[in-house]
């Protein structure tokens, strides 16, 4: 495995468990003090969000506009890429909340299934388009006293 890819999952995994940990760590009500690692898990949740956002560049770059004349192809490929953009919307809009947004629509619940979506699509993506490896039969090559034996 390359080490940017290793460097890619090791920070969808720490997206993820920190994640987790940001919504178990919620208070119940909004009375309720908050948990005292939630400050903590906050604070790492937003590293990893930090340093994917970079690495969000070099996916572009290398991968998505490579295949997005092949995008029916590829439809968990968009979708994914939908799923992420959803995510992103609604992470800034987590720390910047705008008025304009209705009383109903609870924005860190469509920031946190939208996200689950992510954990079941990205697996399914990134091994079932494996690149194929296709290896070539070598053939020997003749010596010449075996040509001119023929």
């Amino acid at each position: 495995m390359k080490h940017g890819k290793l460097l890619l999952w090791f920070v969808y995994v720490g997206m993820v468990i920190t994640g987790i940990g940001l919504y178990l760590t919620l208070p119940a009500s909004v009375d309720d003090f908050p948990h005292p690692l939630q400050g903590d898990f906050r604070m790492w949740h937003g590293l990893f969000v930090f340093i994917s956002l970079f690495s969000i560049g070099q996916i572009f770059q290398e991968h998505i506009r490579k295949q997005t004349k092949k995008w029916r192809r590829y439809p968990d490929g968009v979708i994914h890429l939908l799923l992420w953009s959803v995510v992103i919307v609604t992470g800034f809009l987590l720390y910047y909340p705008p008025l304009w947004l209705p009383e109903w629509f609870n924005l860190s619940n469509t920031h946190w299934y939208v996200s689950l979506a992510i954990i079941a699509v990205l697996p399914f993506h990134a091994i079932y388009h494996r690149p194929k490896r296709k290896f070539k039969k070598v053939q020997a090559r003749r010596t010449t006293s075996e040509a001119t034996a023929k």
